[in-house]
């Protein structure tokens, strides 16, 4: 359910890029935005500026045969598509700008010889998309369509990594092989209930968490993939309202997704195994060895060998608090749990991190050996684990956990990795010898937040640093890791505009909680900070199980965040809390989470609101606010629930409601089955209006019509509870965003949104504390006492001049609505 504000072109392979080179980078340990200009909303948050956004460069490497390792593709704004040795700079043009068609993105075969072109990309759910592809001749220049009769409508299309002329596509829910341009069927039942090779709805949002289920071998001789009936699954209708030109349909466009809730039926998921040059012959692996098929969730599969003869599927049970690890066999046909665990104190994590690694002499003779990660010690470490099942080999330890696997190096026996080293809101980069358990850093020991992209082989990686100040990106070799062979994005234009601004001062410490915990905290200051004043305070969570907001990462020049703390109109100190249940501090602190949705959250969340009001003078108590999105939306709703006096206004941003509305695969792996665990459920639900009836300020509700993920249903349930227990329009306010997804960014309307966040928290701060009526309330009453002595209230004139009075009150009593022109 994690948010994500990512536009189609992201999901596209291969974007545009520059040739990021550079002489010079910026010195990280230098502090951005300690100057004078104010941050404008138009600049933050309506029409966020390029330039005080830094841009991260995402490398394409490729694999480049006998040439060796460390090579790039990308589409050079000049030249055309491009192949580039990334140590030297050195470039073979591959395609003229002339040649190429017009595209959305791009995969090369395994020689270079092929390249297939996506164009007309359609945004599916988070993750998917469909488009139309053309195939391309490097050498003729030959141009023709993967598929006659496409229309926009190809899910996925995978090269063979072996053979050149071969290659997987998926197309209306079934998958082909295209092999010298001649197109073979292997699945012909594909249906909108019945998938193979990619994911339906929950499976790419709560399990894959991407848009494939397919895997080629090693050898490229066999593809394994997933198959998802969703016959039994009900269908969610997602109405939309507008057509492609903003015009009311007569009748809605409605989109039906097969969604699982909680209690009712899920896929029935199958995995097979095929050869590439006798489609026809499919083996069907028995995954109903590791649980029955209504029990049944597969979560990765991993082939444990360097050709074909064997791949492991991690399997779960519903609930997803038992694993068990399922080899099948190809040669014999057979399938054995080589590993298993049965959770009692919570979920288990879906890593999606095997790799496999092959014979080490110097650890059991011709045994074989595969990567993973397990928190079976509390802590989320690498393992060494035995093919064919027995004790692993715990390779790393230490109070911190691994956050990746970025690469094994099978020629070093070298696991390349990012952990939360040394603080949880931290990421370092660093490497294992799978051999003797040795341990490297290859980043400085500053407090910051480190990733890395290694190359194929793993010779050269592009070091990432992204925060605390403006992120850059270096290429390494791994021979030579205390010196960049070259600077790959350097965010000068950025590093020079956010140098003019006047931004927030971040802090960054431990709260030591009740519960003898420590949670992530961080703390934003607003320019020119004077301790002696009282500042207004913005809580901002997420608190989703597994989650992390506050890291070292960079906080931007932009968004309405750092604006509301910047501008001197608003002047809000925003506090972050990662509370309980949270992300990288061990598996005890996020069982914290297990069946007690709905209340380490909110507990949290107010008790760090009381601590910082207790702990800082400059504290206004009286203004105190909480805005969450998604998760964030449900954690602010729940603390409103709550009834706690420090919390004076909340707004949630496309929130849940009640899980029972929610995917059931999400919602059983931390509330268990809702058959078993009605109270579990209950108690998560905002049911309460209390809280909503006696907050200070006020509560907003936002959320789009067209939300795929967390229904509209949600918070119209919501609404529905506080209006049928009389909560006044003065105490809550309800916007709906037409057609928009669970991003709200359709016909401009993150705008509008981010513009009401700002006027709400304007209209916070001028709030007159202590009176016992608003400013609306006195207005109306007024109004309509007047009217009653001049007219006879029956029938719809009492109704019209009902609404008459509200858009009055509005433009006068919303305390400042129009004090500040938000420009959109």
């Amino acid at each position: 359910m994690r948010l994500f504000l990512a536009l189609v072109g992201s999901i596209a392979w291969s974007a545009f890029e520059v040739n990021g080179a550079a002489q010079l980078r910026q010195d990280r340990q230098v502090p951005f935005g300690k100057g004078s200009k104010l941050l404008s909303f138009r600049d933050a948050v309506s029409h966020p500026q390029p330039a005080l956004q830094p841009t991260t460069i995402s490398v394409n490497w490729i694999n480049h045969g006998s040439l060796g390792d460390g090579f790039r593709a990308f589409v050079h704004p000049q030249k055309g598509l491009v192949v580039e040795n990334f140590a030297t700079g050195t470039q073979q043009e591959l395609l003229s700008l002339a040649d190429i068609p017009p595209n959305n993105g791009f995969k090369l075969n395994v020689d270079n010889t092929f390249v297939v072109w996506a164009m007309n990309v359609t945004k599916g759910y988070r993750h998917s998309y469909s488009a139309n592809y053309i195939i391309q001749n490097v050498k003729t220049k030959e141009i023709r369509p993967l598929v006659p009769g496409q229309n926009g409508d190809v899910q996925l299309v995978e090269w063979n990594p072996k053979n050149p002329l071969n290659l997987v596509f998926v197309w209306k829910n079934n998958i082909y092989f295209w092999d010298s341009a001649t197109i073979t069927p292997v699945t012909t039942d594909g249906s909108p209930a019945v998938y193979h090779g990619v994911p339906d709805w929950v499976y790419e949002e709560e399990v894959i968490e991407g848009r494939s289920t397919l895997w080629y071998s090693p050898d490229g001789e066999y593809l394994a993939f997933l198959s998802f009936n969703d016959t039994n699954v009900p269908v969610y209708t997602v109405p939309y309202y507008m057509d492609k030109n903003r015009k009311p349909m007569p009748y809605p466009r409605e989109l039906k997704i097969r969604y699982p809730k909680p209690g009712f039926p899920n896929p029935i998921v199958k995995a097979s195994v095929v050869k590439i040059d006798a489609p026809k012959d499919i083996q069907a692996v028995p995954v109903e060895k590791a649980f029955t098929e209504d029990n049944l969730v597969i979560g990765e599969a991993a082939w444990l060998t360097d050709k074909h003869d064997q791949i492991i599927f991690r399997c779960f049970n519903r609930p997803q608090n038992h694993d068990r690890h399922l080899l099948y066999k190809l040669s014999s046909k057979t399938a054995d749990i080589v590993r298993e665990r049965d959770a009692k104190d919570g979920w288990l994590e879906n890593t999606k991190a095997i790799k496999y690694v092959g014979k080490l002499d110097a650890q059991s003779g011709d045994g074989e050996f595969y990567i993973d990660l397990s928190d079976v010690d509390n802590w989320m470490h690498i393992y060494l684990y035995p093919v064919n099942g027995g004790s692993p080999k715990q390779l790393t330890e230490g109070e911190w956990e691994i956050r990746k696997i970025n690469s094994v190096d099978l020629a070093r026996n070298i696991v390349h990795y990012t952990s939360s080293q040394p603080h949880p809101t931290e990421s370092k980069v660093g490497s294992v010898s799978i051999i003797t358990g040795e341990t490297k850093s290859l980043v400085p020991n500053d407090a910051a937040f480190w990733s890395a992209s290694f190359s194929p082989n793993a010779n050269y990686y592009v070091l990432n640093y992204e925060g605390p100040n403006v992120p850059y990106q270096e290429l390494y070799a791994i021979n030579q890791t205390d010196k960049p062979i070259r600077i790959v994005n350097n965010n000068a234009r950025a590093y020079t505009a956010l140098q003019e601004l006047a931004l927030p001062t971040t802090q960054f410490f431990d709260l030591k909680h009740p519960s003898g915990f420590n949670l992530s905290a961080k703390l934003q200051l607003p320019p020119n900070f004077d301790e002696t004043k009282k500042y207004p305070v913005l809580l901002t969570p997420y608190g989703g199980p597994n989650s992390q907001e506050v890291t070292k990462g960079f906080s931007g020049g932009t968004g309405l965040g750092n604006f509301a703390v910047s501008s001197p109109d608003l002047g809000y100190v925003a506090f972050s809390v990662d509370n309980r249940g949270t992300g990288f501090r061990g598996r005890a602190f996020r069982n914290t989470y297990y069946k007690a949705m709905g209340t380490v959250e909110p507990e949290d969340q107010i008790w760090a609101a009381e601590w910082l009001a207790q702990t800082y003078p400059w504290v206004d108590r009286d203004r105190i606010g909480i805005w969450g999105w998604s998760n964030g939306g449900y954690v602010s709703a729940k603390v409103v629930e709550y009834a706690s006096k420090i919390i004076s206004f909340a707004i949630a941003t496309a929130p849940t409601d009640d899980c029972r509305l929610y995917d059931s695969i999400y919602a059983e792996r931390y509330m268990g089955l809702p058959q078993e665990n009605a109270a579990v459920y209950d108690r998560a639900m905002i049911r309460n209006a209390t809280g909503f009836k006696n907050i200070a300020g006020g509560f907003l509700l936002q959320h789009g019509t067209g939300d795929d993920n967390v229904h509209f249903a949600h918070s119209a349930s919501l609404a529905d509870l506080l209006m049928a227990a009389s909560v006044p329009p003065s105490k809550f306010q309800a916007q709906f965003f037409p057609d928009s997804d669970h991003n709200i960014n359709t016909h401009n309307q993150q705008s509008f949104l981010y513009a009401q966040v700002a006027e709400m928290l304007q209209k916070q701060k001028q709030r007159v504390v202590g009176a016992k009526k608003s400013a609306w309330e006195i207005d109306q009453e007024a109004r309509e006492d007047a009217e009653d002595d001049q007219m006879d209230f029956t029938g719809w004139g009492k109704r019209n001049i009902f609404v008459e009075n509200i858009g009055m009150g509005y433009r006068k009593g919303m305390g400042g609505i129009n004090a500040m022109a938000w420009n959109l």
